[in-house]
């Protein structure tokens, strides 16, 4: 089939669009440049689980110091700890444990549960020996013989504040003595800043020690927030210290996660739909052991430990870790701070359709801080759009009544050459030269658009700002807009409730009428095919969010508009 030239170009235009859109989003600074990241080279002799021994300083830094002493001051025997521990700030509650060396939970001040009853909460549900940020360490722990509190105000009387540390001597099973102080800082967002310290007070070199720290685990986003989710990813990813990016889904094989736990890494993050908790060190440390429990059908529940390697400590040595802990949204400004290659973790498509839907989620959220309204910012952008393939649509909806208008020639030539296909496509073509009518022009502006409309459907089923985001009726953009609920009596395919959701139903009856106005040269039994279509889609994407029906609805509203317009056009040209 022979294409034109203007054909040729626009499919030339489409692909110079596709290719160089990421690398235009990150000079325009939509997205963050990953060449921007200095990534840690390993060699080979780093890479080897070899004990690190600490370097002898002549003094501690002044921090350090400052911690120790004022723990070793405060460190009694069976001290009476106050109760109730916390950090909080505009976002988040951190509810430490009883011994204060673990966090218990995480609770979101902004962020409900699905039946809007109570705040989400993020806990360690895997094991309930240890907390997030558990350290522990081989069995080589005989016992920890005090522990105190030191507060980033000497005379704090609220325990609710920003940061605060524990002190803690520990006896090793050879008799020798540790300090081990533990640091907490709670950011102004949803991270977590902890330093660690072990210092060989002895005049004896120390023991190896294998410090690991238990990261925490992370629930599937509808076991963590009790919404019904369409096709969610619930991954385990790591960034390895040789700058290399991998996942790995919840319910991949075991030898999978077996081979991952090999390499070193800079972070290793757990991720559902909407969430992630991502444990990132100064240090590179061991890939972590994940564990993995299966607590349903298709669920699971995902944790990991991060290893530190084994040190060595000469008498009045210290070693210091300094780690990121984040447990929040998927949100790019906030992984940004972490760590700029844990944006990955934001991953709405595949390849280039995921930057464009990144481009697309920057604008909705530029849009929402104009007009103030997601809802009113999801119909601007589908305008936005529409109007950019303007021409594009035109020009095939052209196409498409030039063949409509060959209709009888075509049948004619059908009929005449039914029994040599061969003739019947010479002289088709010749019709078409003759009449300057492109046979692919009515598809293929169409077919460029496809692109751009799998990324906007990825940026609006995944944009955790809709969620339970009001507009109008809706109550939740990021769920059906169901306004009436009747039992049916029965179940079948799992639904006993008919959910009467008037957007995907407009939707539907805005289609038909567009199949009504647009242009074909169809046969009979194309047609009847494509009238069927409506319904298909009406099953199939009944239970579509709100955020996308209301999408899809402008945009067919804005179709049925621009054929109007086009036929109000060619009655003025022909008058």
């Amino acid at each position: 089939m022979k294409l034109d030239k203007e054909t040729l170009i626009v499919i030339f235009i489409s692909m110079v669009i596709l290719i160089g859109w990421e690398p235009f989003a990150v000079k325009m600074g939509w997205l963050p440049d990953p060449k921007a990241v200095q990534t840690q080279t390993v060699t080979p002799a780093e890479e080897a689980k070899e004990p690190s021994v600490a370097k002898a300083e002549a003094k501690a830094p002044e921090t350090v110091a400052e911690i120790v002493d004022t723990a070793a001051k405060k460190i009694e025997p069976k001290i009476q700890l106050p109760v109730g521990v916390v950090l909080e700030n505009d976002n988040v509650i951190v509810k430490f444990n009883s011994d204060y060396s673990a966090i218990e939970s995480i609770t979101f001040k902004k962020f409900m549960n699905n039946a809007k009853t109570a705040p989400i909460t993020v806990k360690n549900d895997y094991n309930s020996n240890y907390g997030m940020l558990q350290l522990f360490s081989n069995d080589e722990v005989s016992e920890i013989i005090s522990t105190a509190l030191v507060f980033d105000k000497a005379d704090a009387k609220s325990l609710s504040q920003k940061k605060f540390a524990v002190a803690k001597k520990v006896v090793l099973k050879n008799g020798q003595t540790l300090s081990v102080t533990q640091e907490f800082a709670l950011a102004d967002d949803y991270s977590i800043k902890s330093k660690l310290y072990f210092w060989n007070n002895s005049s004896k070199e120390l023991v190896k020690l294998n410090p690991i720290v238990w990261a925490g685990d992370l629930q599937s986003w509808s076991q963590l927030s009790g919404d019904e989710i369409r096709m969610a990813k619930f991954v385990y990813a790591y960034y390895n210290a040789k700058g290399d990016y991998e996942t790995i889904d919840s319910d991949a094989k075991d030898k999978e996660f077996a081979a991952a736990s090999a390499e070193k890494v800079d972070w290793a993050a757990i991720t559902n739909k909407f969430f992630a908790l991502v444990f990132k060190a100064e240090q590179a440390f061991f890939n972590p052991t994940v564990d993995r429990k299966h607590i349903g059908e298709d669920e699971y529940l995902l944790a990991f430990q991060a290893d530190l390697g084994e040190v060595v400590l000469s008498p009045q040595q210290h070693k210091e870790y300094d780690f990121t802990f984040y447990v929040g949204p998927k949100e790019s400004e906030f992984l940004q701070a972490v760590s700029p290659e844990c944006t990955k973790l934001v991953k709405f498509s595949w390849g280039p359709l995921n930057g464009l839907a990144k481009a697309l989620l920057w604008v909705l959220i530029k849009l929402h801080g104009i007009c103030g309204s997601y809802g009113w910012s999801i119909i601007i952008l589908t305008i936005i759009v529409r109007l950019l393939f303007w021409p594009v649509t035109q020009k095939a909806n052209d196409s498409m009544k030039k063949m409509q208008n060959l209709k009888p020639q075509i049948d004619k030539l059908r009929e005449q050459y039914k029994t040599n296909p061969q003739m019947l496509n010479m002289k088709t073509m010749e019709l078409y030269k003759k009449e300057g009518v492109n046979p692919v022009g009515g598809c293929l502006p169409i077919l460029l658009q496809i692109p751009v409309f799998f990324a906007l459907y990825a940026t609006l089923d995944g944009a955790f700002a809709l969620r339970q985001v009001s507009f109008a009726w809706v109550e939740n953009l990021a769920a059906p807009d169901t306004i009436l609920s009747f039992p049916l009596g029965f179940t079948i395919f799992g639904i006993s409730n008919f959910d009467l959701n008037p957007l995907v139903i407009a939707m539907t009856v805005l289609m038909v009428l567009q199949q009504k106005l647009t242009p074909t040269a169809m046969d009979p039994m194309q047609q009847k095919m494509m009238a069927l279509m409506p319904i298909f889609m009406l099953i199939f994407l009944y239970e579509l969010p709100a955020g996308l029906t209301l999408y899809w609805t402008v945009s067919q509203l804005f179709s049925i508009l621009q054929l109007v317009l086009q036929r109000r056009k060619k009655k003025l040209e022909k008058a």
